[in-house]
C-alpha cells in the first residue's frame, strides 16, 4: 500500500515499525495475559456497587479482546493506552531506547529500517500514550529527529510535541494530528488539505525508492557526534569540543568553557551555539554554590 500521507503514522512502513515494537515490549504477551484474566473476572458475579465504582462509569471488559499497541491511536480505550503506559515506564521504553541506540552507533546495512528512524517512531508512540520521557532519551530525539525524519511535515509533528507551543508532557497523552489509512481514504479533499491536499495513497513515503535523498555523510557525522556527546554530558571530556569533537590542536583555537556550567568547551561562539540549541540547553547545570548564571553566589 505505501504512503497515505506525509505525516507520521501514515505509511505502511510506521505501521510495521508500530507492530514491530509492540511486540518487542512484550505487549503481545501482556495481551493475553490481560485477556485471561478479564475472562476469570467475568465469570464471577459482579455487584452493582461494584459497577458503579467504574472511574468513568463505563464497561471495558471488551478493551483487551484484541490485541495491544504502543501507539495509542492504535488502543481501544483511554483505559488500555494507560496500562501499556504503567507498562512501558516500568522499564521497558528504556530497554527499547536503549538497544536501538546501540544499534545506531554499530549500524547493520543488512537492516531496512534505520535505527535513527526507529528511534523516531518509539519516541512518538510514547509521547502518544503519555510516557514519561527519560530526559536523555527526549534530548536524543531533538538530535535525530531532522535528518531522521525527512519529510517536512513529520519533521513538524514531531518538533512541535519537542518544543511546542502546546506540546508534549509527561503524563499527558499527545495527539500527532495523524490520519489513518480510512480517514486518508474516506477524506473529500478540502478536508484533507491539511496533508497536502492527498486524495490518492502512494504519496512519497519517508524511505525506499521514491522517499528524499540520502543524508550527507558530514550531516550524519554531526548527528552522530552530538549522540555521542548526550551521553557525554553528566561526565564531559574537557579536552574536545562540546559539539565538533575537535581538540585545541585539531580545531587551531583555544578551548572556551560555558560560562554557566564550566565544564563543557568549545572551540568557538559558532560550536557553543550550536551545541546549545541541540543537547546543552537540556543538561547545562551551574557548579554548586553559584547562582542559576553561573556567578559565584553571595
Amino acid at each position: 500500500m505505501g504512503a497515505w500521507g506525509y505525516g507520521l503514522f501514515e505509511s505502511d512502513d510506521d505501521y510495521d515499525m508500530v507492530a514491530n515494537l509492540s511486540d518487542e515490549a512484550g505487549l503481545t504477551a501482556l495481551a493475553a495475559s490481560l485477556k485471561k484474566n478479564t475472562a476469570k473476572e467475568n465469570t464471577a458475579p459482579v455487584r452493582d456497587a461494584d459497577k458503579a465504582s467504574s472511574s468513568d462509569g463505563e464497561s471495558h471488559e471488551d478493551d483487551f479482546e484484541h490485541s495491544l499497541s504502543i501507539y495509542g491511536g492504535h488502543n481501544r480505550s483511554p483505559a488500555v493506552d494507560a496500562v501499556v503506559r504503567d507498562h512501558l515506564n516500568a522499564g521497558k521504553l528504556q530497554e527499547l531506547a536503549d538497544k536501538y541506540l546501540a544499534k545506531f552507533f554499530a549500524p547493520d546495512p543488512n537492516e531496512y529500517y534505520p535505527p535513527s528512524y526507529i528511534l523516531c517512531i518509539l519516541g512518538a508512540c510514547a509521547m502518544s500514550l503519555g510516557c514519561t520521557l527519560p530526559a536523555v532519551f527526549k534530548a536524543q530525539l531533538k538530535v535525530l529527529y531532522p535528518t531522521s525524519l525527512r519529510l517536512r511535515q513529520a519533521q513538524g509533528q514531531m518538533k512541535k510535541a519537542l518544543y511546542g507551543p502546546d506540546g508534549f508532557e509527561n503524563g499527558t497523552p499527545y495527539d500527532m494530528q495523524s490520519v489513518g489509512l480510512f480517514e486518508a481514504t474516506a477524506a473529500e479533499p478540502p478536508s484533507n488539505a491539511g496533508h497536502g491536499g492527498i486524495v490518492s495513497l502512494n504519496v512519497q513515503g519517508q524511505l525506499g525508492l521514491f522517499g528524499p535523498p540520502p543524508v550527507k555523510k558530514d550531516v550524519m557525522a554531526q548527528v552522530t557526534r552530538r549522540m555521542e556527546s548526550i551521553n557525554e554530558e553528566n561526565d564531559p571530556p574537557y579536552d574536545i569540543c562540546g559539539d565538533c569533537g575537535k581538540s585545541e590542536a585539531e580545531s587551531g583555537r583555544k578551548l572556551l568553557s560555558c560560562v554557566r556550567c564550566k565544564a563543557r568547551r568549545y572551540c568557538g561562539r559558532e560550536c557553543q551555539k550550536a551545541h546549545w540549541k541541540a543537547v546543552h540547553k537540556d543538561f547545562c547545570k551551574a557548579p554548586e554554590g553559584t547562582g542559576a548564571d553561573g556567578e559565584r553566589a553571595g
